[in-house]
């Protein structure tokens, strides 16, 4: 009988035993959890800086646009003011036309003045609108990549 308790007992030690490895190993197990749990949430601190980082340059590039825009406006208007000043200076051109040679000349030479402004404002006007397309480019550039990190 005694034989027999000795058998239970090595039983009971030899299971205690394995469950003391099976709780390190579950221990170690959960320390290495635990440390990619922090990995993971220093990956996602680093994503949310990106993220914020990204979204003031879009911001940035937004207010670009929209300042452009308004820029591109007011050139448009200003534009549109020096077409109706040729306008109306062709029709003084026109009618100096039939006061002489001499006023005809004096008129030629302020209408060439006003097409040559008209020329330069039209020139310049296209390069905003060079500049404009090209910050709505960048703008959308920027919401795709703000688009694809959001994806990752």
């Amino acid at each position: 009988m005694l034989t027999a308790e000795n058998g239970k007992l090595a039983a009971a030690e030899q299971k205690c035993s394995d469950l003391e490895s099976s709780l390190a190993a579950e221990k170690q197990k959960s320390s290495g959890l635990e440390s990619s749990l922090t990995t993971e949430k220093q990956r996602c601190a680093d994503f949310e800086a990106r993220l914020t980082a990204e979204n003031g340059k879009l911001a940035a590039a937004e207010q670009k646009c929209s300042d452009l825009e308004s820029s591109l406006t007011a050139e448009k208007q200003k534009s549109s003011g020096l077409e109706a000043n040729l306008t109306t200076e062709k029709q003084s051109f026109e009618d100096k036309l039939t006061s002489g040679d001499v006023k005809l000349a004096a008129a030629q030479q302020k209408c060439s003045g006003l097409e040559s402004s008209l020329a330069a404002e039209e020139q310049k006007v296209s390069g905003l609108e060079a500049s404009l397309t090209t910050e709505k480019q960048r703008c959308a550039d920027f919401e795709a990549r703000l688009t694809a990190e959001n994806g990752k």
